[in-house]
């Protein structure tokens, strides 16, 4: 079995779009009053709002570097032989 993970901006259209809705709710102050009901205060939500931005902002320099899937066609993985042991494991 292999594991293959990746950091790509594939998700940014959809973080973009998930903060400017939260942007525009935050400064309408819409079901804030919801949200301080239950303990979390407006300043909670501005910081959420600030932490979304700074993911979104990390995932746009992902855009400037080589998309995974250029890297993995560079990549060849053979499966291995009919009968072929594992390899050991590391002591």
């Amino acid at each position: 079995s292999a594991t293959l993970l990746a950091n790509s901006s594939f998700c940014l259209p959809l973080l973009e779009h998930v903060e400017v809705r939260a942007s525009l709710m935050l400064e309408a102050r819409a079901y804030a009053h919801h949200y301080e009901r239950y303990g979390t205060s407006f300043a909670d939500l501005e910081a959420a709002r600030d932490a979304l931005r700074g993911q979104v902002a990390d995932y746009r320099g992902l855009e400037d570097r080589a998309p995974p899937v250029e890297l993995l066609s560079r990549l060849s993985f053979s499966p291995p032989e009919k009968g072929a042991r594992p390899p050991p494991a590391p002591p």
